[in-house]
This record gives C-alpha cells, structure tokens and sequence, in this order.
C-alpha cells in the first residue's frame, strides 16, 4: 500500500524545507514542549476516520532504509517496514493519546534480541500522537545501547509530525480520512461498549481513558505513564477495536460468547495473570488483503488471580451485543 497521500502535501513540503534551511535537525528530546507552537487535535478532523498513513509520505522513510510494506496497521496506527545493512525496521505511527496520557521522552529499551523507541508528538491542551520504532529480533543489536542511530527513524519522523501539523493547521490542509464499511467498527466508540459502573462492578475497575479517535477505551490504565506500576493498578481492563489477520487470535480457545465466535486466551506471566478475549468483526476493507477487524477485551489482574477470564467472559457477554450488526 505505497502512496498514501494528502491534499496539500506539496505546500508542506515546501514550507518545510524552509523551515530545515533555518536550522535544527532530528535529536534524542525529553518529548515534551511548551503549548506554543504546537498544534490542536482538531487539525486531524474526525478523529474516529482518520487516516494514519496521511501523517507523512513515504519518502520520509527512505534515508533510514528501503520501505518493503507501508500499511494501515488498524483504525488507528500505520506501520511502515524497512530494509538496511543491519536487517528489519520497523516503525508505527498514528496513535493518538488521551489528554491526561504520560507521553514519555524518546528512550531505546532492550526487547528481547532487538531494541525499541517510542516518541510522543504532543499537541495543545495536553496528549499527543505516538511514533514508535524497533529492530525485528533477527536483526542484530549487540551495540545498539551505545549506537546513536538506534532512534534515529523515529526521531526523523516525530519532528516532522511535530512541525507539519502547526502547518496543516494554520494553511488548513485536510488530512486523509477513511471510509468505513456499513457496520464497521471504525466509527464505534469503545468507552460505550461497556458502561464504567459495570467494569466497576466485575472487575473492581473504577477509573476511564477514553482514547481521542474513539477506538480504545481504558479503565485504571494510564497509558504511557512515566511510572507505570504505580499509575497502573490492577486490576486493568482494555476494550480495542482494531484489526488484524485472519489467524491474529487463533492461539485462544474458541467459545461462543453472547452469540459471538470468540477467542478466549489465558496467560499467566510474571507479575499478573492475563486473559484476553476477541472476536471478528469482518473484513477490514482498508487494511491490507485478508485483514480483519475485531472487538478485543484484556483483563490483567495480580499474578495468581485465577479470576481474569472469568471476568473478561462477563464483560464481553455485556460488550458484544452492543456491536454493530456485522
């Protein structure tokens, strides 16, 4: 899926260019400014269509590797595959946080064989818009702790979101917006899939983050707080509407749920026990061939808490019926 483009790309590019010539270039930030300069959410447009892949051109890609996939990742992110001398790169971009979101300063964090960035684009008014970056774990990352160019992609493209959407605002240039299918999940708001009085009845789960475009709903979770054990008390329940392939559940158990094919996954980890369970929404027209979308409900309690998927069974017998018809 190359060549997504915008309205207006042109004079962007333009007005960027003079604003590269001024000076200043992409660098390790703590992520954060003042409110001055920085743009609104509401230079996206509707939110719950936009399209992620419209936040940059490809070409902005191309000085870090050969792009070998550009696409719509889910409603809400875009993902962008490379090739370099090292192996595959991979960067997402899209996701737009919630105000009282801690958007964390750019850091390299080891992942297994590979490495990881995160950026966070912030707008006025509090949140942002994160861009994230990483090795695949073939790739070798010996050095990478002390290699400066780790972050390098994602430093590039996070100060080009953050100096084209003042621009975007102020010449009024429209951004791409999906078209979503009749009966999509892509203009359902997750928050009301699930009323908080009951999350807080099951899951002891008081506490809402609705997420700006609407596709991702939170209750406890603070998403990307600095201190997260601290912010992010279990009890944790998630409701995402999203997308994926045809096989992206199938490690779950199959049940039926409020009349609904679902997967039912359980896992327990170091510090909490997980479940999660999903089901397909049909096909995600936009994304790539074969993806679908789907309703996914995490429950995380304290590690050792057999009670995660029952709770997260009684709270999809609740979420699923409020689903579009398919």
């Amino acid at each position: 899926m190359f060549g997504r483009e915008r309205r207006g790309w042109a004079v962007v590019v333009v007005l960027l260019a003079l604003v590269a010539s001024c000076g200043g270039a992409a660098s390790h930030s703590d992520g954060r400014t003042g409110e001055e300069g920085l743009a609104s959410v509401d230079v996206f447009g509707e939110l719950s269509t936009l399209d992620p892949c419209s936040l940059v051109n490809l070409e902005e890609f191309r000085p870090f590797g050969t792009p070998v996939r550009w696409e719509l990742l889910s409603f809400d992110e875009c993902r962008v595959q490379l090739t370099d001398d090292r192996g595959e790169l991979v960067v997402h971009f899209g996701l737009l946080a919630p105000p009282d979101a801690g958007i964390r300063p750019t850091s390299a964090y080891p992942e297994g064989a590979a490495y990881g960035c995160y950026n966070g684009v912030p707008l006025a008014g509090g949140g942002g818009l994160g861009v994230t970056e990483w090795r695949l774990e073939e790739s070798a990352a010996e050095s990478m702790e002390a290699d400066d160019t780790v972050c390098e992609a994602s430093d590039a493209l996070t100060l080009s979101i953050r100096t084209t959407l003042p621009l975007a605002e102020l010449f009024d240039i429209d951004f791409r917006h999906l078209e979503p299918r009749i009966g999509s999940l892509g203009g359902v708001a997750a928050c009301g899939l699930l009323r908080s009085s009951e999350v807080e009845h099951f899951a002891g789960a008081p506490h809402v983050t609705a997420f700006p475009a609407g596709h991702r709903c939170w209750w406890n979770g603070v998403p990307w707080a600095e201190d997260f054990e601290i912010q992010n008390p279990y009890p944790w329940v998630r409701l995402v509407l999203t997308a994926g392939s045809e096989s992206a559940y199938d490690d779950g158990r199959s049940e039926r749920i409020a009349g609904r094919d679902s997967s039912v996954l359980a896992e327990e980890l170091e510090y909490f026990s997980k479940c999660t369970v999903a089901t397909d929404h049909g096909p995600f027209v936009e994304g790539a061939d074969g993806a679908r979308e789907y309703a996914v409900l995490t429950v995380e309690f304290d590690s050792g808490d057999a009670e995660a998927c029952r709770v997260a069974r009684r709270l999809a017998e609740l979420a699923w019926p409020r689903l579009p018809a398919r």
